[in-house]
């Protein structure tokens, strides 16, 4: 009698193991590693659902010349590669910043190359590999921000009209773009996931995060403090959001967490993955740490698989038995 009941207890707690309403809680930095060797200033600015990091570099040391250039790093085998910034594009002291990456390794980014009449920096985008990246500018505009792009290639950010009105915008592999204008002022997208939901920001302050999805707009996405106090910078296939000021935005409950580095540090981060996976302004990849209920139901579920095997042969083998001393 106890023994059935023991098992069906362990198979609730197996199932349950106490399961926690946000999968993203606590985080474990691990350095960026770009050069050995050279003293590198590092910053991360995107990063892809395969766990590949684009950034900038400047690397200084006594033995070699002061350089500067792009970087790819892949998270899971720790390798990087090194580019220089491509013919045509101003080095990052000059304005270049990368933003984004996916899976096929395309880059995005762009150039701050001034101001405008109500002192907004004006940019111009480039899109392509490292060696080869290509203008992308929004037709008519007097500048293009890309932010983010997705493993279909599709690529979403920011233009200025001609009357210096924000308007943000997509575009397509095929070279097609398209104006997306939120209901509640000017407008700037900052992520997309690999369905094809938008997270972006609006208002004359850019203050109002949304959600775009099949075609329907939802605002004020996981609000928990003050007006641009969460700021959303990407958004990942399950519906997660990262944000400037260290919330996690959950777009499908509309809600917020905070997420620690170590139980500690909050984290401003400015891109995410599908594993949970952050990057914020510095030389660290973020990933989630294992929580306890998580191990919790690793062990139990294999008790009940080795109590379950244990109970099978044990059955099996009272079933010969029986049948011997039938025979």
């Amino acid at each position: 009698m106890f023994k059935p009941f023991l098992l069906s207890i362990l198979t609730l707690i197996g199932t349950s193991a106490f399961p926690s309403e946000v999968p993203f809680v606590d985080y474990v930095a691990t350095p960026i590693n770009v050069r050995s060797g050279l003293n590198a200033i590092v910053q991360a600015s995107g990063i892809s659902n395969s766990g590949l990091i684009v950034g900038y570099y400047s690397a200084f040391s006594v033995a070699s010349p002061t350089s500067q250039g792009l970087f790819l790093y892949n998270s899971k085998s720790g390798s990087s590669t090194l580019f220089d910034f491509p013919s045509g594009v101003p080095y990052y002291s000059s304005g270049f910043r990368p933003s984004g990456v996916n899976n096929s390794g395309t880059i995005i980014g762009s150039t701050e190359f001034g101001y405008g009449t109500m002192q907004e920096p004006i940019f111009q985008g480039y899109m392509g590999t490292s060696g080869a990246l290509l203008p992308l500018t929004f037709p008519g505009s007097i500048s293009t921000e890309p932010l983010a792009i997705n493993d279909a290639g599709v690529i979403v950010g920011g233009y200025l009209d001609a009357n210096h009105v924000s308007h943000g915008f997509t575009y397509q592999p095929d070279g097609t773009f398209q104006t997306v204008d939120a209901p509640r002022g000017q407008t700037v997208l900052n992520g997309i996931n690999n369905f094809g939901q938008i997270i972006g920001v609006s208002g004359n302050d850019f203050s109002r995060n949304f959600l775009l999805a099949n075609e329907t707009y939802t605002f004020d996405i996981g609000r928990c403090g003050p007006p641009a106090f969460d700021r959303s910078t990407g958004i990942n296939d399950l519906g997660f959001a990262s944000s400037l000021n260290g919330v996690l935005l959950n777009t499908a409950t509309n809600s917020c967490t905070f997420p620690l580095v170590n139980g500690t540090m909050g984290l401003e981060a400015v891109g995410i993955n599908d594993s949970g996976a952050l990057i914020a302004k510095d030389d660290n990849i973020y990933t989630p740490a294992p929580e306890p209920g998580s191990l919790i139901l690793t062990i139990s579920g294999g008790i009940v698989s080795l109590l379950c095997i244990w109970q099978t042969a044990r059955r099996r083998s009272h079933s010969a038995q029986t049948k011997r001393e039938v025979a």
